[in-house]
Formats: structure tokens, sequence, C-alpha cells
């Protein structure tokens, strides 16, 4: 068809040489050029773009039921992946001791605690891990939300081969480094409370490591499919998991009866079986042009350029998830350093339970619990991050102001919601983790206690991920390293060492975290009000200079450290 169009352009040029036989050089010159030109474009293939939904959408339509669309289904995505955990300790749990905890000469008063606080310990673990290697996945979807806004299609297609390609390849590096480092990390958490749950953490942890590789591959692919307007189809497909997790949970701890290292092989099966599902998802939009993601055009070699923008935008998150389980692994090591109250340690040997494992096994019903709600406040903040971002970088500041107010107010609701199903049901909780029915009251006080927590945290982690999509490092870092560092360690420790020989020293110890929480969110919320209020753009269509929570630092601190980041 083009050669052909291309000899009917050369018939009427021929005619209307011959009809013009007094024609200049110059004028068969500039005829042959464009007929050449002609050609060209003709064999030329045109590219078109992919039809990308969330570009119709997340800057026109209302924010109130976009951000309930994008949220809604990633917060019950995210708790069915917190889940992983969970349902492998209250499988492992009741599994565990009647198959083979039996074979092994355990009693069940013995290997249930145990096989709780590992769950506990392999929690700790894995939530570094999954922070760094997530790390890239996080900064590549609120730059692919920014790229989106601006319609830059081409640098989005190489964005995203780049982000799998370096995923994949930071998921290795970390796999090899924590295989190694697990066991004297989990030594330091038991604080050689239970030899059984040191060796059974040990182990599960070193076999889940491999289940990192699929996880991480579909964290990416969840993320850029929920850039992409897709948030319903990929948290189904993410969700797929569990039910699967559990049948081979089963299979492995109760049918095989294998010890906790069967909770390992039930994930690696069960993530894979999602990777896959996501995989062919995505490469169906592809067949239909609905997506941006593995482009043939473009190199999956990484680009030193990309990567580093993408690990800036990711690092504030990395390193609060990082500071966040150092914590974590704080509260349970002062913990498990308080002294057991005289009555509960009676009541304890009477009953044929050992001491020790009061606070460990108590702390660890939180973790698995805390997780969960963790998994709920991180729901709210990836799915709104990116509705955030799109609006930020096309400036439109009135969507962006609203957008943030209605994360709020999401993020208060869905975490006092599950607060109210855990604080009235936490005796059943702990019956859930087949710890034994007369486990003292004072264990759940203690639980019940520390989860308070969430409420505080879920605001202020709403506010770093406004700081995270709006790309505001140095406002990030700031809040993170006031949270985290200066109000935490200096609280926490404080409490615990004036309390931890007393005999009500756990309340005070689990009440000293909510503590430092609200510290934070007095110190930070005026200030942050102030800034979503101030950002606005003038009349001739510049910004005005935003008001910030860095405002609260000395000028010569905070421009020194602003130079710092733009090194």
């Amino acid at each position: 068809m083009k050669e052909s169009n291309f000899v009917e352009e050369q018939d009427e040029s021929q005619s209307i040489n011959n009809s013009k036989k007094k024609e200049s050089n110059k004028g068969k010159t500039n005829l042959s050029s464009n007929q050449k030109d002609s050609k060209i474009s003709l064999k030329k293939p045109t590219k078109t773009k992919a039809k990308i939904a969330s570009e119709e959408v997340y800057g026109t339509e209302n924010l109130w039921k976009i951000l309930l669309r994008v949220t809604g289904p990633t917060v019950l995505m995210l708790l069915f992946v917190g889940m992983y955990n969970v349902t492998d300790a209250l499988l492992a749990s009741y599994l565990i001791p009647q198959n083979w905890g039996l074979s092994q000469g355990f009693a069940p008063e013995v290997s249930n605690p145990a096989i709780v606080a590992a769950g506990a310990y392999n929690s700790n673990i894995m939530y570094i891990v999954i922070a760094i290697i997530t790390t890239i996945n996080i900064g590549s979807e609120i730059k692919y939300a920014k790229l989106l806004s601006q319609g830059k299609h081409d640098e989005a297609k190489q964005l995203l081969n780049t982000t799998f390609s370096s995923t994949a390849l930071i998921t290795f590096i970390i796999f090899i480094i924590f295989l190694g480092v697990t066991p004297p990390i989990v030594e330091m958490l038991d604080n050689n409370s239970s030899t059984l749950a040191m060796d059974q953490a040990t182990k599960y942890t070193q076999v889940e490591l491999f289940w990192t590789f699929f996880y991480a591959l579909s964290d990416m692919l969840i993320r850029i499919l929920r850039v992409e307007g897709k948030a319903g189809w990929s948290s189904v497909l993410g969700s797929l998991g569990l039910p699967i997790n559990l049948l081979f949970d089963w299979i492995f701890m109760g049918v095989v009866g294998t010890s906790l290292v069967g909770a390992g092989y039930a994930s690696i099966i069960a993530e894979g079986i999602t990777f896959f599902a996501l995989l062919f998802f995505v490469l169906n939009l592809k067949r239909k042009n609905e997506t941006n993601m593995f482009d043939k055009n473009s190199s999956y070699i990484p680009s030193r350029v990309i990567l580093i923008a993408s690990i800036s935008i990711g690092s504030p998150v990395l390193f609060r998830s990082i500071i966040q389980t150092a914590n974590s692994i704080t509260i349970t090591t002062f913990a498990t350093r308080i002294t057991v109250p005289d009555t509960v340690k009676a009541d304890m040997i009477s009953n044929g339970l050992d001491p020790n494992t009061f606070y460990s096994s108590s702390v660890a019903v939180y973790t698995e619990l805390y997780a969960l709600l963790f998994a709920v406040m991180t729901g709210v903040v990836q799915g709104s991050g990116s509705v955030i971002a799109f609006n930020y970088h096309q400036k439109k500041y009135d969507r962006v102001k609203l957008a943030t107010l209605i994360t709020l107010l999401y993020m208060f609701i869905w975490v006092l919601f599950i607060q109210v199903i855990f604080q009235t049901q936490i005796s059943g909780f702990f019956a859930l983790w087949s710890l034994p029915p007369n486990w003292p009251q004072e264990g759940q006080d203690f639980a019940s206690i520390l989860l308070m927590r969430s409420i505080f945290v879920g605001i202020s982690y709403a506010i770093f991920g406004y700081y995270v999509s709006t790309n505001k490092l140095w406002e990030s870092y700031l809040l993170l390293f006031m949270q985290s560092i200066i109000v935490f360690y200096i609280v926490v420790p404080v409490f615990w060492a004036v309390f931890k020989d007393s005999q009500n020293g756990y309340i005070w110890y689990s009440l000293s975290i909510t503590i430092s929480e609200i510290i934070v969110i007095l110190l930070v919320i005026p200030a942050f009000i102030k800034e979503i209020f101030t950002l606005k753009k003038t009349p001739d269509g510049t910004d005005y200079p935003e008001y910030s929570i860095s405002d609260l630092i000395p000028d010569k601190v905070r421009d020194f450290f602003i130079k710092q980041q733009k090194r």
C-alpha cells in the first residue's frame, strides 16, 4: 500500500512537470525532496500512546470517591498480605504442638509459647527485609505518577523496566546477606528465653527469605497498576496468596507434620502463584495497550540516574521502616527485661507455665496484631500517595489539600475500626495463638496498652506519606527523626529504667510507647496544618513560598541540611 501510494505521487508529479515546461531546476529539486520526505513518512511506523486510566480521572474526578476506590482495595490487600505471617503463626500454634512437637518430645505447654515467639521474631526481621527490597518500588511509584501527570510516557516506560530489573538484583543481594545475619538477630531478640523459639525462628526466616523474590516483584507490579488506575484488580490478585497459603500451611504442618519451616514453604508457593497471576494480568493489559510496563523498546539495564532518583524518593520510607523495626525490636528487648510481677510468677509456676515466657509471648501477640494495624496504615498511605503525587505535580493544589485531609480522615476511621475490634477481643486473640487458657490477664493488659499507640502512629504516617508523595525529602526525614529517634529514645528508655523493677512496671512501660507518639503529634500537627493551607499558586501561576514543619528548626541548621540534600 505504501509503495502504491508513492507511485501515484510520482505519476502526479510527472504530469505537473510536463504541463510546466519552463519550471526551474530548483523547483524540480524541491519537488524531488518533497517526494523523498513523503516516502520516508509513509514507511516510518507511528508510536501509539498507552491508554492509562488514571490520566483521565486522578486530576478531575471527585476525590472522596477516587481515594475510597484506591485506599479501600489497597487496605484490604495489605491486610491479606499482612496475614501471611499471622496465619502462619496461628496455624503453627495449633498444628505443630500436636504433630511435630509431640514427635520431638515437646509438651504443648512448652512448644506453644515458643512457636508464637518464633513467629514474632520472624516478623521483626522480615519487616527490615521488605523495607529494603521495596525501596526502589516506592520511589518509582511516586516518580511514575509524576511522569504520567506530565505526559512523559517514554521516560515512564524506561523507569518501569529499570525498576523491574533493579528490584530483582537488590532482592538477591539482601537474600544473601540475611541468610547470614538472621541467627544473631534472633538470639538478640530472644535473650535466651527459649532455645526452641530461637531454633524455629532462625530456620523459618531462612526458608522464607526465598519468598522475598516473588514478593518484591509482585509489589512492583501492584504499585504500578495502582498508579495506572487498576487498584481494584491489582488488589484482588495481590490477595490471592492468602487462601493458597492457608491450604499449604495445613498440608505441610498438619498432614506432613513439619516444623515451622513448613509455613515458609507455604508462603513461597502462595506468593509465586500471586506473582504469575499478576504477570499474566499485566501482559494482557500490554496486549490491549493499557499499560506502560514491559516496553520492548526500553532497556532493562539499570540506569544510574533513574536508580538514584527512585532511591532518593523511596529512601525516607526505607529508613522509616528500618527505624520503626529497630524500635519494635527495642520494645521487645526492653519488655523481656522487665521484672515479672510476683503474683504473675506464682500463678504461672502453679499452672505449669514458665514465667520467663510471660513477656516474650505477650509481646509476640501484640507484634502480630500491630503488624495488621500497620498494614491498614500502609494501605491508606500507599493508596492515596499516587493521587496526591499526580495532582501535586500538575500544581492542582486545592485538590492536593483536599486529598491530604481526606487521607487523614480515612486513616483515623480505618485504624479506629480495627483498634476497637482488637481491644474488645484481645482475650480471644490470645486464645487464637493457642496460649494456655490460664495465661495471666496481665499479659493481655500489656498487649492491649501497647496497641493503643496505633491511632497516633496512623496520623503521623499519613503526614509522612504526604511528604513522600510530594517529594519533600527534608520534611519527611525531619518528621522521622523527631518521631522515631529523638522522642522515642528519650521517653521509652526513661520509663523503662524507672519502672522496670516495679510490680506494675509493665503498665508504665507499655504506656510510654503511646506517650511518645502523642508528643510527636502535638509537635507536628499545628505546623503541618498551616503548611497545607498555605499550599497555593499566585495569580500569575507561580508558587507561593510554602510554610513547612522545617520552619520549626533554626534557619542555619535547616539550610545546611537542604544544601547537603541537593549535593
